[in-house]
């Protein structure tokens, strides 16, 4: 199957929401040899709906690497913001939000929700400090 092929069908497995057919399909895919960066995003994309932050993080960073100008950058940057956010890393989901255009949907809302968290974060080490101390 061509490479073309693979990635249009795990792409239509992931619009359908159909995350495990996918990565049995993209694990297919590079064991036959096919290494485009779009397989580690749809990748990680199938491994955020299943839950896990970690390896989502992981993927994102794997295709941010091997692509410098693909249209697809943006999503990654906000997937891993997303996950950073997720893990409470909300000062460093923060930082890669800004590298995310100010056109792409959702950016907005999610620097309002990593901003409140960070605020929150602080909040609570400011209050742990006074407790630790006593």
């Amino acid at each position: 199957m061509s490479a073309t092929k693979h990635l249009d069908d795990i792409h239509s497995l992931i619009q359908s929401e159909d995350y495990t057919t996918a990565r049995a399909r993209i694990t297919e895919a590079r064991a036959a040899g096919h290494t485009e960066a779009l397989l580690s995003l749809f990748e990680a994309t199938c491994v955020y709906e299943m839950g896990d932050d970690i390896e989502t993080l992981r993927l994102a960073a794997e295709f941010l690497a091997s692509t410098t100008n693909s249209v697809k950058r943006p999503y990654a940057l906000f997937t891993a913001a997303v996950c950073l956010e997720n893990l409470g890393l909300n000062e460093q989901a923060l930082e890669l939000l800004q590298k995310v255009p100010e056109s792409y949907q959702a950016l907005h809302e999610e620097r309002v929700q990593a901003t409140k968290e960070l605020k929150r974060q602080r909040q609570a080490l400011l209050l742990f400090a006074g407790i630790r101390g006593r």
